[in-house]
């Protein structure tokens, strides 16, 4: 395979990235953005960046910028003029109407946003016009002009309204992309979830959002009684002082489970936070340290447990003589 001579235009400027602005557009799959770093480096396509122009900001070809960078690609930049922040997030979103193959629960978030953003300006539309200005009249001259050129109901832009504001109160609390949100979740499901958001600790509203437990179809929910071990990671408030631990697990559910450690019970403990401990593992222990654990943790389950204190008792004497 031929590759094309690579090089960087010494007097280009470094790009930034604006966190509002990459967050209105769809990160790439694994493979799409192998198949976008296979296309630049063989020269099949010209990479271009779009940019505000006077800010350098990117508002188009954020994976390919990144690209270009890690593989010292030679790229163009096109800059465009825009009056504030609110004509850039118009345009990105447009511009993404108009490409293709738009998942459409994304489809409609953006309709629902570039509604959300013009209700406002129409406003100032009907004043201007001397027209008896009533909330009802704003929205729905926009709604309509919006329904007309998207080929959609009025109602239905304004429950894209709707929807979009529910993703990204969703985004906001749990911390991800909105995209990530039209994508993992159906429009009834991220009502439902918003309804729940005052309830909810950040990392549960992002463990619902991502459906992490869900969307992977080989993943069975732990026995209970089964070993778990708490990730020496986790960011679960109720977890400070349990990193690294052994629980028990007590109730199993879909999205996270109850856990015990000695006398303490914590309720509602996503997955994410834990590593499931298979009962043959203690096969390899020393029966010291079989010992060790049925005096430490009165959490281990019922087949853990039989199998230390039967380990423990043939080998008494070895335990008894490094215990005395």
């Amino acid at each position: 395979m031929m590759v094309a001579q690579l090089k960087i235009v010494p007097s280009l400027p470094k790009l930034k990235i604006d966190p509002e602005f990459q967050r209105l557009l769809p990160p790439l799959t694994p493979e799409a953005r192998s198949q976008l770093k296979e296309n630049l480096l063989t020269g099949d396509i010209t990479p271009e960046i779009i940019v505000w122009k006077d800010q350098d900001i990117i508002i188009d070809g954020h994976h390919r910028y990144e690209i270009c960078q890690q593989e010292d690609i030679e790229f163009n930049v096109l800059r465009l003029k825009f009056s504030d922040r609110s004509s850039v997030k118009k345009w990105m979103i447009k511009n993404q109407l108009g490409r293709r193959n738009l998942p459409p629960n994304l489809v409609s978030y953006f309709r629902g946003l570039i509604y959300n953003e013009q209700k406002g300006g129409d406003d100032q539309q009907v004043k201007g016009q001397n027209v008896p200005l009533t909330p009802t009249r704003a929205k729905t001259n926009t709604a309509e002009k919006l329904a007309a050129e998207h080929g959609v109901s009025a109602k239905t832009i304004k429950r894209d309204g709707k929807y979009a504001e529910s993703v990204n109160a969703i985004a906001d609390k749990a911390g991800i992309a909105p995209s990530a949100v039209t994508k993992n979740l159906t429009k009834k499901e991220v009502i439902e979830l918003e309804s729940q958001l005052p309830d909810l600790h950040p990392y549960e509203a992002r463990t619902k959002a991502s459906r992490i437990e869900l969307r992977d179809k080989k993943r069975k929910n732990p026995a209970v009684g089964s070993l778990a071990m708490v990730k020496k990671d986790s960011e679960h408030p109720a977890l400070v002082g349990h990193k690294g631990s052994h629980v028990r697990i007590t109730e199993a559910g879909e999205f996270g489970a109850t856990i015990q450690r000695g006398e303490q019970i914590i309720p509602d403990i996503s997955y994410q936070f834990l590593l499931p401990v298979e009962n043959k593992v203690y096969l390899k222990i020393d029966p010291i340290l079989c010992a060790e654990l049925l005096t430490k943790y009165s959490c281990l389950s019922d087949g853990v447990e039989d199998l230390i204190k039967q380990w423990s008792k043939k080998n008494e004497d070895i335990v008894n003589s490094k215990n005395p």
